[in-house]
């Protein structure tokens, strides 16, 4: 499932919104005021949208007496709306955008929800040491490729998503302010925050951490290795080792 552009339903047919949500939804409101009117652009529907929620803000925020609540609840509307139809937004404005490449990715690579695509925990208790064993052991070499595979991939996609992170982060916290932090797009930028956590901050290119990549690759390299060996056609046992010159 592409859960990079899916988001939930309109909240059309939802009851309008309390008063105790309005000021974390207003403010999840500002920050996609910040996003539609970026001045980066010359795109005249972002800067009309922009625009008109900021005006609805000022209002929610200004009215007394009362109107005060019809604004907010008026204006809390509409910010909702939008939210639930983010996917929708302006090339370049929506929320989770710089990860939607990665979520194609990681989607494409791995359709199943185990993170472990084929292995399973009989081959894993085997030692990498075994890979160049005497007899050939497909399963075993299924086993550890994928092991490998999975953490190469891993690193590739957390170094690739690095500079979405903090912005990610501050979108998800808007969300839950809101009581709206939920959806498939969300659940699965949160998985990749997760387990993105210990690559944030001036350790994330720790010696330790390279060199179980660089342990990774060189379990490849012996896959590669034994793989070639197997596939590679031998000589026919009826051939004649001296030809004739």
């Amino acid at each position: 499932m592409d859960t990079s552009r899916h988001t939930p339903e309109s909240t059309s047919s939802e009851p309008t919104v309390g008063s105790e949500r309005c000021d974390g939804i207003i403010a999840l409101g500002e920050n996609i005021v910040r996003e539609l009117g970026a001045t980066d652009t010359n795109d005249v529907l972002s800067q009309w949208m922009a625009h008109y929620l900021a005006e609805k803000i000022e209002y929610a925020k200004t009215s007394l007496g009362t109107d005060r609540e019809n604004k907010r609840r008026e204006c809390c509307d509409l910010i909702l709306e939008l939210w639930h139809r983010r996917s929708d937004l302006p090339q370049g404005r929506r929320p989770f955008e710089d990860f939607e490449p990665a979520l194609h990715s990681l989607a494409a690579l791995a359709p199943s929800a185990s993170p472990m695509i084929y292995s399973h925990s009989l081959w894993l208790a085997k030692s990498e040491e075994t890979v160049l064993a005497d007899s050939p052991d497909w399963l075993r070499i299924v086993s550890h490729l994928d092991s490998a595979a999975t953490a190469i991939i891993s690193y590739c996609v957390r170094m690739a998503t690095q500079a979405a992170v903090d912005k990610s982060r501050e979108w998800i916290e808007a969300a839950d302010a809101a009581g709206v932090g939920e959806g498939p797009d969300i659940e699965a930028v949160r998985k990749l925050l997760e387990v993105h956590t210990d690559f944030v901050g001036p350790d994330r290119k720790s010696p330790t951490r390279e060199a179980r990549l660089l342990e990774r690759l060189d379990v490849l390299d012996k896959i590669s290795e034994e793989l070639r060996m197997l596939v590679t056609p031998g000589p026919s046992p009826d051939a004649d080792p001296d030809p004739p010159a």
